[in-house]
Order: C-alpha cells, then sequence, then structure tokens
C-alpha cells in the first residue's frame, strides 16, 4: 500500500508530466503553423502547384502534407530558405526539398530537389 504523501507525490508527477507534454505539443503546432502560413511557404506552394516540370513528373498536385519542415533565414531585405514538403499529385506522391531566396523584390524559387 501506498503511503498517503508519496501518492501525492506520483499524483504530482503526472500532472506534471502531461502538463510539460500538452505544452510541448502547442509549441510544435504553432512552429508548423507559423511555417505554413510563411510568406516563403506561400511562396514554395505556388510554384510547385503551378510548375509544368513537376506536373509532368507527379501529375497535377492534388495535396500538401500536413506539415512541412525546413529553415528559414531572412533579415529586412534578404533570406535563404530550404523547405521540405510531402505532395500528392494525381499519379503519385513525392517528396520535394525547395530552396527559395529573398531580395528587395520578394521571395524566389532557385531550384528544387523532387524524390
Amino acid at each position: 500500500m501506498i503511503k498517503p504523501e508519496k501518492q501525492v507525490t506520483v499524483e504530482l508527477i503526472k500532472r506534471g508530466a502531461i502538463t510539460f507534454v500538452i505544452i510541448g505539443l502547442l509549441i510544435v503546432f504553432f512552429i508548423f503553423h507559423k511555417l505554413n502560413n510563411s510568406d516563403v511557404s506561400k511562396v514554395a506552394k505556388e510554384y510547385i502547384l503551378t510548375s509544368e516540370e513537376i506536373k509532368a513528373r507527379i501529375g497535377e498536385v492534388k495535396e500538401f502534407g500536413w506539415a512541412s519542415i525546413g529553415s528559414i533565414e531572412e533579415s529586412q531585405q534578404e533570406g535563404q530558405a530550404q523547405l521540405n514538403f510531402a505532395i500528392t499529385g494525381a499519379n503519385k506522391k513525392a517528396d520535394i526539398q525547395i530552396y527559395l531566396s529573398k531580395d528587395a523584390s520578394g521571395w524566389k524559387v532557385d531550384k528544387y530537389k523532387l524524390e
């Protein structure tokens, strides 16, 4: 039988762990949400949707995976980004790495790798 004071300690540890996990999940969700709704992500997705070369390889893009990952480094007038998306085309699924740069006119796609 567990002593009452140890039972309280175990309950506090459980609550702390649950709170820690919930806060961690909220942070991850916030980061994915910000990345997926950023200007650079919008430019990358528009490029993917309108690229005839990508369309020829996987068919018309029907869907993006729910989470994109990558890195964005940006200042006021310039920046570099590399984003990874899982995409579903009419003919097959693929992963794409897309590299972008930013200058005074905004973000533009430099290259991509479709796998």
